[in-house]
């Protein structure tokens, strides 16, 4: 598990980042781009679908979901940034896709990402982004809190 200060810098760095590639991914995303960001949604929602749900499929569906957002900016440096900062990643969203109910609760979150992107919406994706993120760090926050009732 690593520590929270960690997690909490990461998300930092997801804050000031990924609403902003959100945007410009709907200002951007072509085709392809849009057909990668539904397949990763689709393989989280199946993942949650499993009896009992495969959290491992889930966490590397959420990060390809999060590098197609990159992608879709149309930006080669974005893009060879996503590579540091999603391996990190992942270890934040094993930390908290486990937690009861997260992951799930994370779905309708990236749906509406997902939409605005899809629907050229700017600002909604953005928000959306922030949204999300935010609320990974409210979870990250809770950690040593949750850790110590289990």
């Amino acid at each position: 598990m690593p520590q929270p200060a960690f997690l909490r810098k990461l998300t930092e760095v997801r804050l000031i980042v990924e609403p902003a590639a959100a945007e410009r991914a709907a200002q951007r995303a072509r085709p392809a781009a849009l057909a990668a960001l539904d397949a990763a949604f689709g393989d989280m929602e199946a993942a949650l679908a499993r009896s009992p749900p495969d959290y491992e499929a889930f966490d590397q569906a959420d990060i390809r979901f999060h590098r197609a957002i990159l992608q879709a900016c149309d930006n080669d440096v974005l893009e060879q940034m996503s590579a540091m900062v999603y391996s990190a990643l992942l270890v934040s969203f094993h930390a908290t896709s486990r937690l009861r109910g997260r992951a799930r609760a994370s779905l309708p979150r990236h749906r509406a990402i997902l939409e605005a992107i899809r629907g050229h919406r700017p600002r909604r994706a953005g928000a959306a982004m922030r949204r999300l993120v935010q609320s990974t760090a409210r979870e990250i926050e809770a950690l040593p809190r949750k850790r110590a009732r289990h």
